[in-house]
């Protein structure tokens, strides 16, 4: 006699993940398409973001859920903007390569999951930004949080500066954006609310050109990006 167990296995929150993402993504686009050139090139890495994203967000998750109340099985499966956050960030990550923007992608979806109040704008607004900002502008956000301690965590060594502009720490920090660039950035920041409004020309003492330059919202959204801490 064939021996039957007494109860289901229980669902997880690696579980839960998977068939949000599976439900809602379907098909990948390409997949019923009948030329054999997107059949060939294009859906096979479409699939392998899909899954490798799915993996990564349903591991980090795993690796958590013991800790935090919010991301019990049962939770998840019942809240609405998270299953919306996470369609949401699969689908921008199939549309990136870069690890940057895959990590804030999975952090975003986790810290959705651990919100204990709704703030659906705030997760579409940020989650838009994920999307729209490059990697650089991303840096440049989080370097101006704290440009001293970026610096002191990214190995930077300062010259002795007495006075001087924003831009010419921030050249020191990233030598890989120029002048022109590293303008539009900040101006990007700026209309995002991100980034307070100052002046990239005007001549500021030492402290002055290693001051924070966050907005409150800018803040929320490095949170929003950043694997949370649990303990």
């Amino acid at each position: 006699m064939t021996n039957v167990p007494r109860e289901l296995p229980k669902k997880t929150a690696k579980d839960v993940v998977y068939a949000i993402i599976k439900g809602a993504l379907g098909e990948l686009p390409g997949g019923s398409m009948s030329g054999e050139l997107l059949a060939l090139v294009i859906s096979p890495p479409l699939a392998k973001r899909t899954t490798e994203f799915m993996e990564s967000v349903a591991r980090d998750m795993a690796d958590i859920q013991n800790k935090v109340e919010q991301l019990q099985p049962d939770k998840l499966a019942n809240n609405e903007l998270f299953i919306t956050a996470t369609v949401q960030a699969t689908q921008i990550a199939i549309r990136n390569h870069q690890s940057e923007k895959l990590e804030a992608l999975r952090n975003s979806v986790l810290n959705t999951a651990m919100l204990t109040e709704s703030r659906d704008d705030m997760v579409q607004t940020f989650l838009a930004y994920v999307d729209t900002l490059t990697v650089s502008h991303i840096k440049v956000l989080d370097y101006f949080y704290d440009p001293k301690i970026w610096g002191t965590e990214h190995n930077v060594n300062w010259p002795d500066w007495s006075s001087g502009g924003v831009l010419a720490p921030l050249r020191q920090a990233m030598p890989e954006i120029d002048e022109d660039f590293a303008k539009q950035i900040i101006r990007d920041l700026q209309t995002r609310g991100l980034l307070a409004d100052f002046t990239t020309g005007a001549t500021l003492t030492d402290s002055g050109m290693f001051a924070s330059r966050t907005t409150s919202m800018g803040n929320d959204f490095l949170l929003f990006i950043k694997k949370p801490v649990v303990r």
